[in-house]
């Protein structure tokens, strides 16, 4: 966000994440309790909600005193934290929380008392449960991908580049549209090198420059001559170049154990693989190339090319709003499904190695498949 001073500039999400998870402290940590950074995401959220409210009545007046009325709310959350961990735990109270204290038709923000009551009523977050859901980040992007004509069986890398965190994602889309879990995650990881990671790495090598001078000369908004600014710009992409790099390769050893056990077959059918993005934080550098290097650094040719989502036919757009690049809403589209339309999943930790994975053309078999194989 753009505020008026560097030290309005927050990350609350990253902040709370962090308390939760302590290999991710050092990047967003400021010092206070994981209680304390759940309460200021619960009352964000409380805000927003509000404002949901406010419209839902403004459209639909009279909503909420019918029986059948009420709204259902779906979060996200990262691949990697989205199989029962304590990250989704914890935004998901938030987010009950928040809801609890408005009700199902609530348009009155609460006062931050009430939502620190909240959290701590277990028959308030459960109950809430009824109307809150978490749901893979990573599934709720490919929505638009997924229900649409463009739509094609095989194994995908995909690159959620957010503001704080690169979301990686290996699967692999089945062939049957109606498998239970038409997504089958091979590997996920969640790197602390989103867009915003862009400026504070070139303030940690110079610590005199503005917060926001970086920001806008990283976004294009202004032209600096400012070489000093200009070289830590250069230096932090560099460094996320390494990172998310390093994170996808990383992710192709763990995928490719997974596909076959004969190394030939693995080698093809990676060189195979689709790759995606989407994200508002997405930018060809450094993330498109990172997300790339490791075609290269196999000399592997030609590289796949990095597509983005697919605009989706049945998105409407407001005449007063400003159209933003589906990238920034792609999310938002795919939690807008109710929970039984949204494509069932498997997570990493439910996958291992698995033979009935899609093998290579008889062409490329570099052998007759063995007894055991067959």
């Amino acid at each position: 966000p753009i505020a008026e001073s560097d030290e309005r500039v927050d990350y609350l999400k990253m902040r709370l994440v962090s308390e939760v998870d302590q290999q991710r402290a050092e990047a967003w940590k400021r010092g206070e309790s994981p209680d304390e950074m759940q309460l200021l995401v619960a009352w964000f959220l409380a805000q927003v909600l509000a404002r949901v409210g406010e419209e839902i009545h403004r459209r639909w007046p009279g909503f909420g005193e019918h029986l059948n009325d009420g709204c259902f709310i779906n979060i996200c959350v990262p691949i990697a934290h989205a199989d029962g961990s304590r990250v989704e735990q914890c935004l998901l109270d938030a987010l009950c929380a928040a809801q609890s204290v408005l009700g199902p038709a609530g348009t009155l923000p609460p006062s931050p008392e009430r939502i620190r009551d909240a959290l701590k009523d277990g028959t308030a977050l459960q109950n809430a449960r009824e109307y809150c859901y978490s749901y893979p980040e990573t599934s709720a992007n490919l929505q638009s991908y997924l229900k649409s004509r463009a739509r094609e069986p095989g194994l995908y890398l995909f690159a959620d580049v957010g503001a704080g965190t690169v979301d990686l994602s290996f699967f692999q889309l089945m062939q049957d549209t109606g498998a239970d879990a038409p997504l089958r995650y091979y590997h996920a990881s969640v790197l602390d090198a989103g867009s915003s990671r862009l400026e504070l790495k070139a303030r940690e090598l110079e610590p005199e420059l503005s917060l926001l001078n970086l920001i806008a000369a990283k976004e294009g908004r202004t032209r600096t001559t400012d070489q000093r600014l200009l070289r830590a710009l250069q230096a932090a992409r560099e460094a996320i170049h390494r990172e998310v790099a390093t994170g996808v390769g990383e992710g192709v050893k763990a995928t490719e154990a997974k596909l076959h056990r004969d190394p030939r077959y693995q080698w093809s059918q990676m060189k195979r693989i689709r790759m995606m993005h989407s994200g508002g934080g997405y930018s060809p550098d450094p993330y498109g190339r990172a997300t790339q290097f490791f075609y290269r650094h196999r000399q592997w040719e030609p590289v796949p090319e990095l597509r983005s989502l697919p605009e989706p036919d049945d998105l409407v757009w407001s005449k007063q709003g400003k159209k933003l690049p589906f990238a920034r809403l792609s999310v938002a589209y795919g939690l807008a499904f109710a929970r039984y339309e949204l494509d069932g999943h498997r997570f990493p930790s439910e996958t291992t190695v698995n033979p009935d994975s899609p093998l290579p053309t008889r062409a490329d078999r570099p052998s007759a498949p063995t007894k055991d194989e067959v």
